[in-house]
């Protein structure tokens, strides 16, 4: 198959490459792992914006396409009112090469990209749209900026409005001047030479969590397993050091998950890990949960079955937009209108970074 990014960095990466310029060599030839399930749905989601027909997409994936793409027509409407000017369409889902000294470096694909006029200025606006959970803002994103940056430069903007779509998001315009783009051009190439030295160090951080590179990086894991140096009474713990603890916190998580696939993968194919095994038992669980309450009534009574149960919002809502094809918000409000009074709402609390 061939690399449409050339081998290369790419734009959605270079805040990695920016942070770890080693990261680079470290992960040339990694294979990319299998896309999950939120990726799969990203890409969906990808395809029907750009217009393709998309048989097997879901109600709620084409409900997120339309959302979207309304949120993104207001952007537009928005730049085209900032600028004065009517926008014109320059490119949909093409990607884009940053070139220094006529040699190409780097590559990244923006969703879309309009363009509109001050004076004799070209005015760019490049637009990204995101579907994952994790709020991504705008401003000052490396991505974003890189986008720009090749922009600029293939279509000779004399200034760039960026902006992420994203439901949920505050889908603003970040406004990069010709100052701005040089500025960022000369940080991204800055750190692009550095990736290609051999010695190219490398800077354990956050964006170790989407690095290929986590279970061969010694730099990376150190990072986590210096968590196991901190007093254990979190009480003693100062508050100056969390946020960098918390960052070390969430890789030594990933860590912890490589490290386990790693040893169960060498145990499984017969390769000994001193001192470890695959222990292995049975667990009892239920196929058929309808026959398996009638029988509970049947042999304990209605009243011990109900008590046994346990009713899922999430599976249900689920079977409902699988069966009926609505999409989560009429499904929502199903459900609502027929439990009434039984569904309660509670407050949870969820530790993310800020900004």
């Amino acid at each position: 198959m061939t690399d449409e990014r050339l081998g290369l960095p790419s734009a959605s990466g270079i805040e990695r490459v920016i942070a770890c310029p080693g990261s680079v060599a470290l992960t040339k030839d990694i294979p990319k792992p299998e896309p999950g399930s939120a990726a799969i749905e990203g890409t969906i989601i990808h395809s029907i914006l750009e217009g393709q027909k998309v048989p097997d997409a879901t109600p709620d994936q084409l409900w997120v396409a339309d959302k979207l793409k309304e949120i993104s027509d207001k952007v537009v409407k928005e730049f085209s009112m900032m600028i004065g000017s009517d926008v014109t369409l320059c490119q949909a889902e093409m990607r884009m090469v940053l070139e220094d000294k006529k040699k190409v470096v780097m590559t990244g694909k923006p969703d879309v990209i309009y363009s509109g006029t001050i004076g004799d200025d070209v005015i760019g606006l490049v637009v990204d749209y995101k579907t994952g959970q994790i709020i991504v803002p705008a401003k000052d994103n490396a991505q974003l900026a890189a986008l720009a940056v090749m922009a600029a430069s293939r279509y000779g903007f004399t200034e760039v409005y960026s902006a992420i779509i994203q439901l949920g998001g505050s889908n603003d315009l970040w406004h990069l001047t010709g100052q701005s783009i040089r500025l960022w051009k000369e940080k991204i190439l800055t750190a692009l030479q550095r990736s290609s030295q051999p010695l190219a160090p490398r800077t354990a951080g956050m964006h170790c969590l989407y690095c290929t590179g986590l279970s061969v990086c010694p730099e990376g894991q150190n990072m986590g397993l210096a968590l196991a140096k901190q007093p254990s009474d979190y009480q003693i713990i100062d508050v100056a050091d969390l946020p960098k603890l918390l960052e070390a916190a969430s890789i030594a998580e990933k860590v912890a998950d490589v490290i386990k696939k790693k040893a169960k993968d060498l145990l499984s194919s017969g390769v000994e890990v001193p001192g470890w095994k695959i222990a292995e038992s049975d667990i009892r669980y239920i196929d058929d949960p309808a026959d398996a309450m009638g029988r509970i009534a049947d042999a304990f009574g209605h009243g011990v079955a109900m008590v046994c149960s346990d009713v899922s919002i999430t599976k249900l809502e689920k079977i409902l937009k699988e069966k009926q094809g609505i999409n989560a918000k009429e499904v929502k409000g199903k459900t609502s209108a027929v439990l009434g009074e039984c569904l309660k709402t509670r407050t949870i609390q969820k530790l993310v970074r800020a900004g």
